[in-house]
């Protein structure tokens, strides 16, 4: 802060000089570098102040940001709750899909199968809506241009209201959902209703591996279990991470897995069963 009892101090100090100077004389001689100065000085208290001006905007844009955080977090959640509503309310029936692979049955047991198959549907495309928005509300990078600063900004599809490790919990929750084979009967009938972001940055390629190394060799040799192993799921499930953490400049996602695993959490006794 200035003290005021030296800037008083001062201008008595100058006052005094100018009169044991000669006012004229000094006008005279020092008129244009006092005009210069003063120039200066006015320059100055106006940067000082737009500085000051954008320090409050940018305080002001953070607060925004995160109470929009805070709401979008609590709608997703809201949302999500409904998702596992509709999944319990229909507890005899989605189990039946989301197995990693297709059961021999054409549909769960004393059900019909056109109920069935359009309760699934409806249960993806809640679901989907839920991740659409996800997407749709992270920063989204090129990877190719990130380096580039002159050009990042073309690369900025959103403002990034969604944070890093929420964001990270949602890939987990994309990855089970490609995993189930009623998620890959549907997804090409449901991919048309969706985003850019969530069709070719998060779904397709990885339903596109599954349909291939998993549904059609299913299909030709059906196995008896329909579980994959965690040794033949751990690779994909790691690739899939990286390459969409990578697409959503998501760091947690990058390093997800990783860090679950230096966590060693010990496995209860099975007491539900």
């Amino acid at each position: 802060m200035i003290d005021a009892m030296a800037i008083f101090s001062a201008a008595n100090n100058f006052a005094a000089f100018v009169q044991g100077y000669g006012l004229a004389q000094f006008v005279r001689d020092y008129g244009p570098l006092l005009g210069s100065a003063l120039t200066g000085f006015t320059l100055l208290l106006a940067y000082i102040q737009f500085r000051r001006s954008n320090r409050n905007h940018h305080a002001a844009d953070l607060k925004a940001i995160e109470a929009k955080q805070v709401e979008i977090y609590q709608r997703l959640e809201l949302e999500s709750l409904s998702v596992f509503r509709f999944e319990a309310e229909h507890r005899s029936i989605l189990p039946f899909y989301k197995s990693h692979l297709c059961p021999p049955e054409p549909h769960p047991r004393g059900t019909d199968r056109q109920e069935t198959e359009l309760t699934a549907r409806k249960y993806y495309e809640s679901t989907c809506n839920l991740f659409e928005i996800a997407v749709r509300l992270r920063k989204k990078y090129n990877g190719h241009a990130i380096s580039d600063d002159q050009n990042l900004n073309k690369y900025i599809i959103t403002r990034d209201y969604i944070e890093d490790d929420v964001f990270g919990s949602w890939i987990a929750w994309f990855f089970d959902t490609a995993c189930e084979w009623g998620f890959r009967a549907v997804w090409h009938d449901l991919r048309d209703n969706y985003a850019p972001q969530l069709r070719c940055d998060v779904f397709d390629p990885l339903v596109r591996e599954l349909i291939a190394a998993w549904d059609v060799e299913h299909a030709a040799a059906p196995r008896a279990n329909l579980t994959i192993p965690e040794e033949e799921l751990a690779p994909i499930r790691d690739r899939f991470y990286q390459e969409v953490g990578k697409n959503f400049g998501c760091e947690s996602a990058l390093c997800w897995v990783n860090d679950i695993r230096a966590e060693p959490f010990p496995q209860p006794p099975r007491a539900f069963v």
